[in-house]
């Protein structure tokens, strides 16, 4: 289930599923909408995104390098599934780093562009 998570999670942003208070958001236009976008994903989503990457990869090359396995029995190995965290990451990154451009698009047009998640809502 932790590799279906960490690899949903962008898409789940791509398509504005995510979990989102729209007490103000649902009020707001779509350059409103946008900026509330831009500012999430530049302080919060994309800054996460990037430090989770610059976190896991040590831990994933060296799982790698040590070739990894479980202490249970069976001696499962531990490496494929700590190489999918940085990926996973690198993924919602990303796709953070497109909704911020797409944001920052929209508030420069003044039109939705794209299929953006503030359209979505």
């Amino acid at each position: 289930f932790t590799v279906l998570f960490l690899f949903a999670a962008p898409w789940v942003l791509q398509a504005g599923a995510h979990v989102r208070v729209d007490v103000l958001y649902s009020r707001l236009g779509v350059r409103g909408r946008a900026w509330i976008d831009l500012a999430g994903g530049v302080l919060l989503a994309l800054p996460f995104a990037v430090y989770a990457v610059v976190v896991t990869v040590p831990v994933a090359a060296e799982s790698l390098r040590i070739h990894e396995v479980s202490n249970d029995a069976g001696g499962l190995s531990r490496y494929p599934l700590l190489m999918a965290v940085p990926v996973a990451f690198g993924l919602l990154a990303l796709q953070c780093l497109a909704n911020v451009l797409r944001a920052a698009l929209t508030i420069r047009a003044g039109a939705p562009v794209g299929t953006a998640p503030s359209e979505a809502a």
